[in-house]
C-alpha cells in the first residue's frame, strides 16, 4: 500500500478515512498488556517465569522506551 493511501486509511472515519491504527505505534502497548495480563498462566506453565524481567528475557524495558516514545504529545502514562 503507497504511503499516502495508509496515511488516508489512518483519518478517523469522520475525516473520511477508516480509522486504522498504526500497528507499529501500537505494538508495544499491546505487548505488554499481553504480558501483564498473561503473567498468572506463565507462572503456572512455567515455574522459572521470570515476571520481573531480571534477565531481560521478555524485553519489557525495551518495549517500555519504545511505548513512552510512541505516545503522542499530550497523553501521558503518569
Amino acid at each position: 500500500m503507497e504511503d499516502r493511501n495508509w496515511d488516508l486509511a489512518q483519518l478517523s472515519i469522520a475525516n473520511g478515512g477508516l480509522g486504522v491504527r498504526d500497528p507499529v505505534r501500537h505494538a508495544s502497548a499491546a505487548y505488554l498488556a499481553s504480558v501483564s495480563f498473561s503473567e498468572k498462566l506463565c507462572r503456572e506453565i512455567d515455574s522459572s517465569f521470570d515476571p520481573d524481567d531480571t534477565h531481560g528475557g521478555l524485553h519489557v524495558n525495551r518495549s517500555l522506551e519504545t511505548l513512552h516514545g510512541n505516545i503522542l504529545q499530550g497523553a501521558s502514562l503518569r
